[in-house]
């Protein structure tokens, strides 16, 4: 009976005082935690001793109150979302005020999930030491781009899950967070579309996390992930960790334990600009599910699962096994019938480079292939840049080698010598079919590892990764990529597909700027003019030469060469 006239007591104060009295909340100083909405769309957490009203003032001078929660509502909200969640579409800015540092908070559990909020200021008097969830924190604030977590105590915390999920932030530096209490860590930072650096250092500990399904999901502006340092020895869940990572070239997953994980489907769905992928630690003998793990994922050019000995088959799923493509698998994994482009224990039985569709040839090791082929359109009687990571015989009655030899600066001929053996792998050279190849093919061959490409230097140079060249290096009017049967100099924005190259002429070569195009020498007699004259159109629309093999103008006058016979041009 006492209790109920207490109640009563109190409505009848609040109406006649419009005052909102204290509900008690812990806190270190015995004071009564608020979190108060103002006329101005703010939204203020503060700890103080007197009782706070409705239509007063936040201080003197400061916006209006317009509605008051206290008490455990604030600093224990448990797995309840908080009652200010239906002003979500109304506070466009929240302010932690220096009082609420005697708060200690339990839960922030979707705190502010869902609202319009633009900025967070304060963050540093949110003292996190007790606090168990963060789930869902951030989760939904479509309009804010930064936050400052630097103070953040979140050795407590049990559950991390969807703490910044559809959120707009930019860039995360979770670098000071202690992880190591944290279980769940499912969809955390899924959806952050907006997310373009996220910095998880070793103080990021997961040793105790279960649940990573869809952790990175839709992150689709993030470039690199470097998640080395995660222990994952108890995770069971990976469903859809990094699906739609569309933008991720770069995934350290090294350090991944997966020996407890048991569900691995759509894993890398979509991330199509994946080129490597290095599994060779993972576990999946615990893998129950793992449909489409790698759908979609367009780029992939090595996918090393050297440590597995299940079905690659299924793990593979519609990933396609297509030229340029490498997987890496043990002797006792059984693989599909095609067995195309996949090295069973450092021997593939066919190897196939595709350079017609191809912007990088990744291979980061070396291995033995019973057939390779290569394939790329070869014109008859003209000359071609090839650099190709096996080595090839030049003793054929397809096409015939030339290796870079030295430049002739006075006379602007690049000169070029016969090879009469086989070349030399990750070596870049000229090669002119006598009728049209299509394919080159090999067998019982060596691919070499095309990792540790020696660095630019003058001559002639190979690429494995397509080469474009800037506005200062096209000034510096050197360099020279291979068209129509010459060496055109390039300008800004010109490239070099993989698998062919590239010429670098000295800086200083002492006859004044270089021309802006070189002839070639192959052999002892043959010139560059033979194998220009092979590019012609014929007719008047044919090139030009000088005698020493240059390209020049119409308005070139005196003794030149077109379609191969001399003319005088008056």
């Amino acid at each position: 009976m006492r209790r109920k006239i207490l109640f009563a007591v109190m409505a009848l104060l609040t109406m006649a005082t419009g005052k909102i009295w204290a509900q008690g909340g812990t806190t270190t100083n015995g004071s009564t935690a608020y979190v108060v909405l103002c006329e101005d769309n703010s939204l203020h957490f503060l700890c103080s001793s007197e009782t706070l009203a409705k239509d007063g003032t936040l201080s003197e001078n400061g916006p209006k109150i317009s509605e008051v929660w206290s008490g455990e509502a604030v600093t224990n909200t448990g797995m309840i979302r908080p009652n200010w969640k239906s002003k979500n579409s109304e506070v466009t800015k929240v302010v932690f005020e220096p009082s609420f540092a005697n708060a200690e908070v339990k839960s922030c559990f979707y705190w502010f999930y869902n609202f319009t909020i633009t900025a967070v200021t304060g963050l540093e008097n949110l003292k996190t030491s007790s606090e168990t969830s963060m789930q869902g924190m951030f989760a939904g604030c479509g309009s804010l781009t930064s936050l400052d977590l630097s103070n953040f105590d979140t050795s407590k915390v049990s559950d991390m899950s969807s703490m910044f999920a559809n959120s707009a932030l930019t860039s995360l530096d979770l670098s000071n967070f202690d992880t190591q209490n944290v279980k769940s860590m499912g969809s955390m930072f899924e959806s952050c579309k907006s997310l373009t650096s996220l910095n998880l250092s070793d103080r990021f500990n997961t040793l105790n996390v279960s649940d990573m399904a869809m952790m990175f999901a839709y992150c689709n502006n993030l470039t690199s992930l470097d998640l080395s340092s995660f222990d994952t020895s108890n995770v069971e869940s990976m469903f859809s960790m990094f699906y739609e990572c569309s933008s991720l070239t770069t995934l350290d997953l090294s350090s991944f334990d997966t020996s407890k994980v048991t569900d691995m489907s759509y894993m890398f769905q979509d991330c199509s600009s994946l080129t490597t992928l290095n599994l060779s630690k993972f576990n999946m003998s615990s893998v129950t599910n793992n449909p489409n793990m790698f759908y979609k994922c367009t780029s992939l050019s090595l996918l090393d699962l050297s440590n597995v000995t299940e079905d690659v088959s299924k793990i593979i799923g519609k990933l396609p096994v297509k030229s340029n493509s490498v997987i890496n698998v043990k002797t006792n994994a059984e693989v599909p019938e095609t067995k195309k482009n996949i090295v069973v224990n450092g021997t593939c039985e066919n190897f196939e480079i595709n350079a017609s569709n191809i912007t990088t040839l990744s291979l980061p090791y070396s291995f033995t292939a019973n057939k390779v082929t290569f394939k790329r359109s070869f014109a008859a009687g003209k000359a071609h840049t090839v650099y190709l990571p096996f080595a090839i015989s030049s003793v054929t009655a397809d096409y015939k080698l030339y290796e870079y030899s030295t430049y002739d600066s006075a006379n602007g001929i690049v000169k070029f010598s016969e090879v009469n053996t086989t070349t030399v792998p990750n070596t870049p050279y000229l090669l002119v079919p006598n009728t049209e190849v299509t394919a080159i093919t090999v067998e019982n061959a060596t691919v070499s590892a095309t990792t540790s490409e020696t660095a630019e230097e003058e001559g002639f140079n190979g690429v494995y990764e397509k080469r474009t060249f800037t506005q200062e290096e096209a000034d510096e009017k050197i360099y020279y990529g291979w068209a129509d049967g010459e060496f055109r100099r390039a300008g800004a924005g010109a490239y070099v597909s993989p698998c062919r190259a590239y010429l670098k002429l000295p800086a200083e070569n002492g006859v004044g700027e270089t021309p802006a195009r070189l002839s070639v020498k192959l052999g002892d007699g043959t010139t560059g003019i033979g194998t220009a004259k092979s590019d012609a159109d014929g007719g008047t629309e044919a090139p030009v030469y000088n005698l020493q093999g240059q390209r020049v103008s119409g308005s070139y006058r005196g003794v030149v060469i077109k379609n191969g016979k001399k003319v005088i041009v008056k």
